[in-house]
């Protein structure tokens, strides 16, 4: 079977689904950003020191002040 050249019309359409899927991508990864941003601190876990003090493993903003 002979190679047979694709038009430019259809790699135009491959290039529109491309930057269309990385533009759906980009939205995606800006509101994951966005959400985890604005979050309040989502404790992870806890550990009790020898004193009797606790500490928490937290993600978010604001883990200073947490309990």
């Amino acid at each position: 079977m002979p190679y047979v050249r694709r038009s430019s019309r259809h790699m135009s359409t491959e290039k529109k689904a491309a930057f269309f899927g990385l533009f759906l991508l980009t939205i995606l990864c800006v509101s994951i950003i966005m959400a985890a941003a604005n979050a309040s601190p989502f404790v992870l876990g806890t550990e009790m020191n020898g004193d009797g003090s606790v500490e928490y493993l937290c993600l978010g903003m604001g883990c200073d002040s947490v309990f």
